[in-house]
C-alpha cells in the first residue's frame, strides 16, 4: 500500500447489531370429506292399487320403505315392478366418506424442504473447511458494516479502498458485519495503524469474532506498546485471555493479521506466522462465547483496515 494521500470520508450509517434470519415451515391438509346419509331411499313412486283383476298393484310389496300395495280386486298382493329397493338405494352416491379422505399429511411431508438447518447456519449451507463465509475490499463502500461506540469512521485512499476508523479516547470503537450464527471462524483483513493516542497495552487496534453485541466479542489486539494479545470482552467487561507476545508492531506499517476461533480455543498470526499461542506455551481458551459476527476495533487509536475475509477453518 502506498502513504495516505487522500482522505475522502462518507456518510456513517449506524444501526443496531440484528441475529441471523429464522427459517419458518409450512404444511397443509386436505378438506374433510362430507357424508350424506340418504336415508332408507323414500318410497317407490309405484303402489297403491292395481286397477283390478287378480294381477298385483304396480306398487310392490316394499319399495325402499314403502309399505306393501293391494290390488283393489285382486286375491292376493305380490312384488309391484317397483322393485324391492327405490332408486337411491340404502347409501347416497357420496359414500360414507366424501372424496377427500381422512385427514393426510399435506404436500410438504413431516420435515419441510429446507432441512433442519438453514442456509444461515453456523458456516453456511454446505459449507466446507476452507469455504468463504464474507470478504470486503470496501471498493463498493461499507454498506456491510455497522459501528458502535464514539468514533469516526470513513473510507479513504491508500493505494486502494481502505476503511479508517479513529477514536482518540479510552472508549472501544467497533464496526461490525456478518451473522451472529457464525460459530468456527478465521477472520483475517490487513491492518495498518496510523497513531496511538499515548502508549499503553489498553491502546490498540484489531480484528474481532464471535461478535455479539458492543459487550461481547473476542479480538486479537496489537497494541501502542509493540505486543500482541487476546482480549475478551464479555458481558461489557474486557480483559486478556492468556500472555502477550512482544511483536514490535509499528505505525505506519500493514500487517496481515488473522484470528482463529475455533470451539472454546483462540489463536492469531500476523504476516502469516503464528504468534498467539506463544510458542510451547498453552492453548488460549475461553468458552464464554460460542457464536458471533465479526468486527474491527480501535481504542485510543486510529488505523487503516482493509481486504477482511471470513472463511470456515
Amino acid at each position: 500500500m502506498t502513504t495516505l494521500s487522500h482522505r475522502a470520508p462518507f456518510t456513517v450509517v449506524r444501526i443496531a447489531l440484528c441475529a441471523g434470519a429464522l427459517l419458518a415451515t409450512a404444511g397443509c391438509i386436505t378438506p374433510d370429506g362430507y357424508y350424506r346419509d340418504l336415508g332408507a331411499g323414500g318410497s317407490g313412486q309405484g303402489g297403491g292399487s292395481g286397477q283390478g283383476g287378480t294381477s298385483a298393484g304396480t306398487g310392490g310389496a316394499t319399495a325402499s320403505g314403502g309399505a306393501a300395495g293391494t290390488g283393489a280386486g285382486g286375491t292376493s298382493p305380490v312384488t309391484g315392478s317397483g322393485g324391492a329397493t327405490g332408486t337411491g338405494g340404502a347409501t347416497g352416491k357420496a359414500g360414507a366418506t366424501g372424496s377427500g379422505g381422512t385427514i393426510s399429511t399435506g404436500t410438504g411431508g413431516a420435515t419441510s424442504t429446507g432441512g433442519t438447518t438453514g442456509s444461515g447456519g453456523a458456516t453456511g449451507s454446505g459449507a466446507s473447511s476452507g469455504s468463504v463465509l464474507f470478504s470486503d475490499g470496501f471498493e463498493n463502500g461499507t454498506t456491510n458494516w455497522v459501528t458502535s461506540g464514539p468514533g469516526t469512521a470513513s473510507t479513504l485512499t491508500d493505494g486502494s479502498n481502505v476503511y479508517e476508523l479513529s477514536c482518540l479516547m479510552n472508549k472501544v470503537y467497533l464496526s461490525a458485519a456478518g451473522v451472529t450464527t457464525w460459530t468456527d471462524v478465521i477472520v483475517q483483513a490487513k491492518v495498518k495503524i496510523l497513531s496511538f493516542n499515548g502508549s499503553s497495552s489498553s491502546y490498540y487496534a484489531g480484528i474481532c469474532a464471535r461478535v455479539q453485541d458492543a459487550s461481547n466479542y473476542y479480538c486479537v489486539a496489537l497494541r501502542s506498546d509493540g505486543s500482541v494479545s487476546i482480549r475478551g470482552d464479555i458481558g461489557g467487561s474486557s480483559n486478556s485471555i492468556g500472555s502477550s507476545a512482544s511483536y514490535g508492531v509499528t505505525a505506519g506499517t500493514w500487517y496481515t493479521v488473522q484470528l482463529e476461533v475455533v470451539g472454546g480455543t483462540i489463536s492469531a498470526s500476523i504476516n502469516g506466522t503464528p504468534v498467539l499461542p506463544k510458542s510451547a506455551s498453552s492453548p488460549i481458551t475461553d468458552s464464554s462465547l460460542t457464536n458471533g459476527g465479526i468486527a474491527l476495533a480501535v481504542e485510543n487509536a486510529d488505523a487503516e483496515f482493509d481486504d477482511v475475509s471470513v472463511t470456515v477453518p
